[in-house]
């Protein structure tokens, strides 16, 4: 039997009414309120950072392949999917990705996998115009979006009529805007409105109706762009069927974005044409992103001060009122490394008691959070409607083991009092 744990054991389920006995409380509560404070943030922000990321990846894909110069002007550049070997991305796999991450090229013809990096894939148009309703024009961009449009965006950000019908034969007139849109102009599902293109000096005017109403929260994005069906642009510009502005490219693993866009920039796309990651496209969103993690460190490191200072101020007053039987263990030739290891043990098991209590109420409010959504946000300022949660268990976990390995080396401080104790003096002193 380990003696240390044993006394402590005892020391524990025989504590009595005392002043330590109230300190030990109040550290239990202050340690455990400190831990269910970490839960917490670790819960908003990991959930708001997953959200925001989420809602760019939804609204725009994980890579763009375009042509070099549509930035170097308003009027969308033509891309040949065919030119682009479109069918040839979509095969590639993890192993492939590996091969050049690895090797420094990729093996074209060896099929090491079934296409397993690309979820979907879907080519659009861009092209700014007009939104006339009555008397009231509004600026925006036009989307034109195929058959192969993303439809988790349906099921996420649509919140009125139905998911625009894209015919292959012909082109549609829906249109999908916008809720801040709608609000602006008063118009609703099943309005008529006049859209004005310009090309190559000349007006050229589609009649379209509104078929759907989104919102995503991201507003800077939601108030500038409306979906129509990609063969109404196609027909507008005058291109063929095999062309668009580019083509979004839709993950199943975040992490391998930035050399997925790497590897068709060098192996396969044209030299004309360039693939752009969305973190690299809008720099700015995922700086300010990360910067969340410094808040996350700052708000454990501070919990994590406060338990320590509370458990080695608990463990020095607990050695002080043990002081009579340190002396008696002392004459009875106990060593001071086991006496220190009973005081150890005991403030070990107060935070263990903090840090299940601590655990059970962070992740009880978590759930309350989520399920009921308490805490509301400004959507405009936060692109977000409530509070968001995420249960990311491996951190949950890593700092519930950092915090015990943490203090429980640190409680080795306070312990050490023993060693200055005469067992004389103690046994004296009562």
């Amino acid at each position: 039997m380990n003696l240390p744990f044993f006394i402590s054991k005892r020391l524990s389920s025989g504590r009595k009414a005392s002043f330590a006995g109230m300190i030990i409380k109040l550290c239990i509560a202050s340690c455990a309120l400190s831990i269910a404070v970490m839960i917490v943030a670790l819960a908003l922000i990991t959930g708001f950072k997953k959200e925001i990321t989420e809602k760019m990846f939804d609204f725009w894909g994980h890579v763009v392949v375009s042509d070099t110069e549509i930035n170097q002007s308003y009027l969308p550049v033509a891309v040949d999917t065919g030119k682009m070997n479109l069918n040839q991305i979509r095969q590639l796999s993890s192993a492939d990705l590996d091969q050049f991450l690895r090797d420094g090229y990729w093996a074209r013809h060896s099929r090491s996998g079934e296409g397993d990096l690309i979820r979907s894939a879907q080519r659009f148009i861009l092209f700014p115009g007009i939104l006339q309703i009555g008397q009231e024009y509004e600026g925006i961009q036009i989307k034109g979006i195929d058959v192969d449009f993303n439809p988790v965006f349906y099921d996420k950000y649509l919140i009125e009529g139905e998911p625009l019908e894209v015919d292959p034969s012909s082109f549609g007139r829906g249109l999908m805007i916008s809720e801040q849109t709608a609000d602006r102009l008063q118009v609703s599902v099943g309005d008529q409105m006049v859209v004005y293109f310009v090309l190559d000096g000349n007006q050229i005017t589609r009649r379209l109706e509104v078929s759907s109403i989104y919102r995503t929260g991201l507003e800077e994005y939601d108030q500038k762009v409306a979906f129509t069906d990609i063969n109404l642009l196609r027909q507008v510009l005058k291109w063929d069927k095999e062309s668009s502005s580019g083509v979004e490219f839709f993950l199943n693993d975040i992490a391998k974005m930035e050399p997925f866009a790497t590897l068709i920039l060098q192996e396969i796309i044209p030299l004309d044409y360039h693939a752009m990651t969305l973190r690299s496209r809008f720099p700015a969103i995922f700086e300010w992103l990360e910067l969340q993690d410094y808040n996350k460190y700052v708000i454990i490191g501070l919990m994590l001060i406060v338990c320590v200072f509370n458990l080695m101020t608990t463990a020095l007053i607990l050695v002080l009122e043990r002081t009579n039987m340190i002396g008696v263990m002392k004459t009875l030739g106990m060593p001071d490394r086991q006496l220190r290891m009973i005081f150890v043990f005991f403030s070990f098991r107060i935070l263990v008691i903090s840090a299940l209590i601590g655990n059970a109420v962070g992740l009880a409010l978590c759930y309350i959070q989520k399920e009921f959504g308490i805490i509301r946000l400004n959507e405009a300022d936060y692109y977000l409607s409530q509070a968001p949660i995420y249960f990311d268990w491996p951190s949950f976990i890593a700092v519930n083991l950092i915090l015990m390995v943490i203090i429980f080396l640190v409680l080795l401080l306070p312990s050490s009092l023993v060693q200055r104790i005469s067992p004389v003096q103690a046994i004296r002193l009562k």
